[in-house]
Protein backbone atom coordinates (compact mmCIF):
# COMPACT_ATOMS: atom_id res chain seq x y z
CA UNK A 1 0.00 0.00 0.00
CA UNK A 2 2.98 2.40 0.26
CA UNK A 3 4.78 4.23 -2.51
CA UNK A 4 7.65 1.75 -2.54
CA UNK A 5 5.31 -1.22 -2.97
CA UNK A 6 3.43 0.54 -5.75
CA UNK A 7 6.72 1.30 -7.53
CA UNK A 8 7.86 -2.32 -7.30
CA UNK A 9 4.53 -3.56 -8.67
CA UNK A 10 4.69 -1.01 -11.47
CA UNK A 11 8.20 -2.09 -12.49
CA UNK A 12 7.08 -5.73 -12.38
CA UNK A 13 4.44 -4.84 -14.98
CA UNK A 14 6.58 -2.53 -17.12
CA UNK A 15 9.83 -4.49 -17.43
CA UNK A 16 8.31 -7.56 -19.17
CA UNK A 17 6.58 -5.26 -21.66
CA UNK A 18 9.87 -3.47 -22.42
CA UNK A 19 11.58 -6.84 -22.84
CA UNK A 20 14.80 -5.66 -21.22
CA UNK A 21 15.32 -8.83 -19.20
CA UNK A 22 18.49 -9.52 -21.18
CA UNK A 23 20.09 -6.67 -19.21
CA UNK A 24 19.61 -8.53 -15.94
CA UNK A 25 21.99 -11.32 -16.76
CA UNK A 26 25.29 -9.52 -16.28
CA UNK A 27 24.90 -7.23 -13.26
CA UNK A 28 26.12 -9.73 -10.65
CA UNK A 29 29.08 -11.32 -12.43
CA UNK A 30 32.34 -11.03 -10.46
CA UNK A 31 35.32 -9.99 -12.55
CA UNK A 32 38.62 -9.48 -10.78
CA UNK A 33 40.85 -9.21 -13.83
CA UNK A 34 43.51 -6.52 -13.54
CA UNK A 35 42.61 -4.75 -16.76
CA UNK A 36 38.98 -4.43 -15.71
CA UNK A 37 39.55 -2.55 -12.48
CA UNK A 38 42.49 -0.56 -13.85
CA UNK A 39 40.39 0.75 -16.73
CA UNK A 40 37.63 1.67 -14.27
CA UNK A 41 40.20 3.67 -12.28
CA UNK A 42 41.49 5.31 -15.45
CA UNK A 43 37.95 6.23 -16.48
CA UNK A 44 37.41 7.71 -13.03
CA UNK A 45 40.56 9.83 -13.40
CA UNK A 46 39.38 11.13 -16.77
CA UNK A 47 36.00 12.01 -15.25
CA UNK A 48 37.74 13.87 -12.42
CA UNK A 49 39.81 15.91 -14.88
CA UNK A 50 36.73 16.75 -16.93
CA UNK A 51 34.86 17.79 -13.77
CA UNK A 52 37.63 20.22 -12.82
CA UNK A 53 37.93 21.63 -16.34
CA UNK A 54 34.18 22.13 -16.66
CA UNK A 55 33.94 23.78 -13.24
CA UNK A 56 36.76 26.17 -14.13
CA UNK A 57 35.22 26.88 -17.54
CA UNK A 58 31.86 27.80 -16.04
CA UNK A 59 33.61 29.97 -13.43
CA UNK A 60 35.62 31.76 -16.12
CA UNK A 61 32.51 32.28 -18.25
CA UNK A 62 30.68 33.77 -15.26
CA UNK A 63 33.61 36.09 -14.59
CA UNK A 64 33.97 37.26 -18.20
CA UNK A 65 30.21 37.53 -18.90
CA UNK A 66 28.47 38.28 -15.57
CA UNK A 67 25.42 39.51 -17.48
CA UNK A 68 24.86 35.94 -18.72
CA UNK A 69 24.68 34.43 -15.25
CA UNK A 70 21.06 33.50 -14.64
CA UNK A 71 19.21 30.52 -13.17
CA UNK A 72 19.65 28.51 -16.38
CA UNK A 73 23.41 29.14 -16.44
CA UNK A 74 23.80 28.22 -12.77
CA UNK A 75 21.75 25.05 -13.19
CA UNK A 76 23.85 24.11 -16.22
CA UNK A 77 27.07 24.63 -14.28
CA UNK A 78 25.90 22.58 -11.31
CA UNK A 79 24.67 19.85 -13.67
CA UNK A 80 27.95 19.78 -15.59
CA UNK A 81 30.05 19.45 -12.45
CA UNK A 82 27.52 17.07 -10.87
CA UNK A 83 27.55 14.79 -13.89
CA UNK A 84 31.29 14.25 -13.81
CA UNK A 85 31.49 14.14 -10.02
CA UNK A 86 28.94 11.31 -9.94
CA UNK A 87 30.69 9.62 -12.89
CA UNK A 88 34.02 9.87 -11.06
CA UNK A 89 32.51 8.28 -7.97
CA UNK A 90 30.66 5.63 -9.99
CA UNK A 91 33.67 4.40 -11.96
CA UNK A 92 36.06 4.52 -9.00
CA UNK A 93 33.71 2.47 -6.80
CA UNK A 94 33.18 -0.03 -9.61
CA UNK A 95 36.94 -0.38 -9.96
CA UNK A 96 37.26 -0.89 -6.21
CA UNK A 97 34.52 -3.52 -6.18
CA UNK A 98 36.01 -5.43 -9.12
CA UNK A 99 39.42 -5.38 -7.46
CA UNK A 100 38.52 -6.40 -3.92
CA UNK A 101 35.23 -8.34 -3.98
CA UNK A 102 35.15 -11.93 -5.26
CA UNK A 103 31.67 -13.33 -4.68
CA UNK A 104 29.04 -10.69 -5.54
CA UNK A 105 26.30 -12.56 -3.68
CA UNK A 106 24.70 -12.78 -0.21
CA UNK A 107 27.99 -13.91 1.31
CA UNK A 108 29.52 -10.49 0.76
CA UNK A 109 29.82 -7.96 3.61
CA UNK A 110 27.29 -5.16 4.21
CA UNK A 111 29.87 -2.74 2.80
CA UNK A 112 29.57 -4.44 -0.57
CA UNK A 113 25.81 -3.81 -0.73
CA UNK A 114 26.29 -0.22 0.43
CA UNK A 115 28.75 0.32 -2.41
CA UNK A 116 26.33 -1.26 -4.88
CA UNK A 117 23.61 1.13 -3.70
CA UNK A 118 26.06 3.99 -4.25
CA UNK A 119 26.59 2.77 -7.83
CA UNK A 120 22.85 2.90 -8.51
CA UNK A 121 22.44 6.30 -6.84
CA UNK A 122 25.27 7.79 -8.89
CA UNK A 123 23.53 6.50 -12.04
CA UNK A 124 20.44 8.42 -10.95
CA UNK A 125 22.46 11.58 -10.21
CA UNK A 126 24.12 11.28 -13.62
CA UNK A 127 20.68 11.02 -15.20
CA UNK A 128 19.37 14.11 -13.40
CA UNK A 129 22.54 16.01 -14.35
CA UNK A 130 22.17 15.07 -18.03
CA UNK A 131 18.54 16.18 -17.90
CA UNK A 132 19.50 19.67 -16.68
CA UNK A 133 22.38 19.92 -19.16
CA UNK A 134 19.83 19.18 -21.87
CA UNK A 135 17.52 21.82 -20.42
CA UNK A 136 20.43 24.28 -20.47
CA UNK A 137 20.96 23.53 -24.13
CA UNK A 138 17.25 23.62 -24.95
CA UNK A 139 16.83 27.07 -23.39
CA UNK A 140 20.05 28.33 -24.95
CA UNK A 141 18.81 27.24 -28.38
CA UNK A 142 15.32 28.58 -27.58
CA UNK A 143 13.57 25.27 -28.30
CA UNK A 144 10.02 24.71 -27.07
CA UNK A 145 6.92 26.89 -26.75
CA UNK A 146 7.35 30.14 -24.85
CA UNK A 147 4.19 31.66 -23.44
CA UNK A 148 2.69 32.45 -20.04
CA UNK A 149 2.41 28.71 -19.19
CA UNK A 150 6.04 27.81 -19.98
CA UNK A 151 7.37 28.47 -16.48
CA UNK A 152 4.67 26.36 -14.83
CA UNK A 153 5.12 23.49 -17.28
CA UNK A 154 8.88 23.48 -16.67
CA UNK A 155 8.40 23.42 -12.91
CA UNK A 156 5.98 20.48 -13.19
CA UNK A 157 8.46 18.62 -15.40
CA UNK A 158 11.30 19.24 -12.95
CA UNK A 159 9.20 18.05 -10.02
CA UNK A 160 8.26 14.84 -11.88
CA UNK A 161 11.89 14.08 -12.72
CA UNK A 162 12.88 14.81 -9.13
CA UNK A 163 10.17 12.53 -7.71
CA UNK A 164 11.15 9.65 -10.02
CA UNK A 165 14.81 10.04 -9.04
CA UNK A 166 13.92 10.19 -5.33
CA UNK A 167 11.70 7.09 -5.51
CA UNK A 168 14.49 5.13 -7.23
CA UNK A 169 16.97 6.21 -4.54
CA UNK A 170 14.53 5.20 -1.77
CA UNK A 171 13.89 1.86 -3.46
CA UNK A 172 17.65 1.33 -3.74
CA UNK A 173 18.29 2.09 -0.08
CA UNK A 174 15.45 -0.14 1.15
CA UNK A 175 16.67 -3.41 -0.37
CA UNK A 176 20.19 -4.52 0.55
CA UNK A 177 20.52 -8.09 -0.74
CA UNK A 178 21.94 -9.81 -3.78
CA UNK A 179 18.43 -10.73 -4.94
CA UNK A 180 17.65 -7.05 -5.50
CA UNK A 181 20.98 -6.09 -7.07
CA UNK A 182 19.94 -6.69 -10.65
CA UNK A 183 16.61 -4.89 -10.24
CA UNK A 184 18.23 -1.79 -8.78
CA UNK A 185 20.95 -1.83 -11.41
CA UNK A 186 18.39 -2.09 -14.22
CA UNK A 187 16.09 0.62 -12.87
CA UNK A 188 19.01 3.03 -12.45
CA UNK A 189 20.20 2.32 -15.99
CA UNK A 190 16.71 2.77 -17.46
CA UNK A 191 16.45 6.19 -15.82
CA UNK A 192 19.92 7.19 -17.04
CA UNK A 193 19.13 5.88 -20.52
CA UNK A 194 15.93 7.95 -20.68
CA UNK A 195 17.83 11.12 -19.81
CA UNK A 196 20.54 10.31 -22.35
CA UNK A 197 17.83 9.78 -24.97
CA UNK A 198 16.44 13.22 -24.14
CA UNK A 199 19.89 14.75 -24.68
CA UNK A 200 20.26 12.83 -27.94
CA UNK A 201 16.86 14.00 -29.23
CA UNK A 202 17.49 17.68 -28.45
CA UNK A 203 21.00 17.47 -29.94
CA UNK A 204 19.68 15.97 -33.18
CA UNK A 205 16.98 18.64 -33.29
CA UNK A 206 19.64 21.32 -32.95
CA UNK A 207 21.76 19.83 -35.74
CA UNK A 208 18.94 19.52 -38.27
CA UNK A 209 17.21 22.80 -37.46
CA UNK A 210 20.08 25.28 -37.59
CA UNK A 211 21.57 26.72 -40.82
CA UNK A 212 24.53 24.83 -42.23
CA UNK A 213 26.63 27.98 -41.86
CA UNK A 214 26.22 27.88 -38.06
CA UNK A 215 27.34 24.40 -36.93
CA UNK A 216 26.00 23.13 -33.63
CA UNK A 217 29.34 21.95 -32.32
CA UNK A 218 28.14 20.98 -28.84
CA UNK A 219 25.26 18.96 -30.28
CA UNK A 220 27.57 17.09 -32.63
CA UNK A 221 29.84 16.17 -29.73
CA UNK A 222 26.84 14.95 -27.73
CA UNK A 223 25.48 12.83 -30.59
CA UNK A 224 28.89 11.32 -31.28
CA UNK A 225 29.48 10.62 -27.58
CA UNK A 226 26.12 8.93 -27.10
CA UNK A 227 26.50 6.95 -30.33
CA UNK A 228 29.86 5.60 -29.17
CA UNK A 229 28.46 4.78 -25.72
CA UNK A 230 25.43 2.92 -27.10
CA UNK A 231 27.64 1.01 -29.55
CA UNK A 232 29.92 -0.03 -26.70
CA UNK A 233 26.92 -1.02 -24.61
CA UNK A 234 25.52 -3.24 -27.35
CA UNK A 235 28.90 -4.93 -27.84
CA UNK A 236 29.19 -5.39 -24.08
CA UNK A 237 25.79 -7.07 -23.84
CA UNK A 238 26.39 -9.26 -26.89
CA UNK A 239 29.68 -10.56 -25.46
CA UNK A 240 28.37 -11.11 -21.94
CA UNK A 241 27.28 -14.72 -22.42
CA UNK A 242 30.76 -15.77 -23.53
CA UNK A 243 33.00 -13.35 -21.63
CA UNK A 244 31.39 -12.86 -18.19
CA UNK A 245 33.10 -14.30 -15.13
CA UNK A 246 36.69 -14.80 -14.03
CA UNK A 247 37.25 -18.01 -16.04
CA UNK A 248 35.37 -17.07 -19.19
CA UNK A 249 38.37 -17.46 -21.49
CA UNK A 250 38.67 -21.11 -20.55
CA UNK A 251 35.10 -22.20 -19.88
CA UNK A 252 33.07 -20.09 -22.32
CA UNK A 253 35.38 -19.38 -25.22
CA UNK A 254 35.45 -15.58 -25.01
CA UNK A 255 36.65 -14.19 -28.38
CA UNK A 256 38.56 -11.31 -26.79
CA UNK A 257 42.26 -11.54 -25.87
CA UNK A 258 43.17 -12.99 -22.50
CA UNK A 259 42.98 -10.41 -19.67
CA UNK A 260 40.96 -8.09 -21.92
CA UNK A 261 37.31 -9.02 -21.49
CA UNK A 262 34.04 -7.28 -22.37
CA UNK A 263 34.14 -5.07 -19.27
CA UNK A 264 37.59 -3.79 -20.21
CA UNK A 265 36.50 -3.17 -23.79
CA UNK A 266 33.39 -1.30 -22.67
CA UNK A 267 35.51 0.87 -20.37
CA UNK A 268 37.51 2.10 -23.35
CA UNK A 269 34.26 3.07 -25.04
CA UNK A 270 33.29 4.89 -21.83
CA UNK A 271 36.57 6.84 -21.83
CA UNK A 272 35.89 8.17 -25.31
CA UNK A 273 32.28 8.88 -24.33
CA UNK A 274 33.34 10.84 -21.24
CA UNK A 275 35.84 13.00 -23.13
CA UNK A 276 33.41 13.82 -25.97
CA UNK A 277 30.58 14.50 -23.52
CA UNK A 278 32.81 16.82 -21.52
CA UNK A 279 33.96 18.70 -24.61
CA UNK A 280 30.32 19.02 -25.61
CA UNK A 281 29.50 20.69 -22.29
CA UNK A 282 32.46 23.07 -22.71
CA UNK A 283 31.32 23.99 -26.21
CA UNK A 284 27.76 24.47 -24.96
CA UNK A 285 28.96 27.14 -22.52
CA UNK A 286 30.73 28.97 -25.35
CA UNK A 287 27.75 28.67 -27.69
CA UNK A 288 25.45 29.99 -24.97
CA UNK A 289 27.59 33.13 -24.66
CA UNK A 290 27.73 33.53 -28.45
CA UNK A 291 23.97 33.20 -28.82
CA UNK A 292 23.39 35.98 -26.30
CA UNK A 293 25.80 38.23 -28.17
CA UNK A 294 23.76 37.89 -31.38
Amino acid sequence: GDVRGTFVLLMAEVLPVLDVSFLLQYAQEPDNSTMTYLTYYLTSLICLVMMIVIGLHFSLAAKNHPEDVDATFIAGGIAGVGLFFSATTNTFVLGWMHEYYRLWNDQETPTFFALWDLIVITHVVMGVSIFFITEYMRKTKKFGARDETSGLVEKILYVIVGIIALVIIIFTAEYASSSAMDDKFLIGHIFLGCMESFLLAVSILDIISRPSTIPGTASRYFVTALGIYFLGFLIHVSLNSSCAGNNAFVSKGCPLPDNFNHNTLFNFFKMVYVVLLGVGVLRLVDESAQSKDL
